[in-house]
């Protein structure tokens, strides 16, 4: 068997002693924590919208919803995340890249 190695993910206090988790509501930080989980070295990661919906346990549409907030959500006039579409194939992928604050 494989062995499968852990990443932990670091959550910085301002998260919740800024009031920002709040202000993102339970739906959109759950979303961004979810997606925060595939996140790279490089601050980068591209999981799919069922994927993000299968870990959170809530439905695409609201997944979508979630991440359409995210994206439009500012700190200090600066985004937290943002997404790349790339074209591989016949497919579109979304590449998100997290911001530091």
């Amino acid at each position: 068997m494989k062995e499968k190695s852990e990443i932990f993910l670091k959550l910085y206090s301002l998260l919740f002693g800024s009031g920002m988790a709040k202000d993102l509501r339970p739906v959109n930080c759950t979303t961004l924590l979810a997606i925060a989980s595939f996140i790279d070295d490089k601050g980068t990661c591209c999981p799919t919208q069922i994927h993000i919906a299968e870990v959170t346990g809530v439905s695409t549409a609201t997944v979508n919803k979630a991440v359409n907030a995210l994206l439009e959500f500012k700190v200090n006039g600066k985004s937290i995340i943002t997404r790349e579409f790339v074209q591989q194939g016949q497919f579109t992928y979304s590449f998100y890249t997290f911001h530091l604050i």
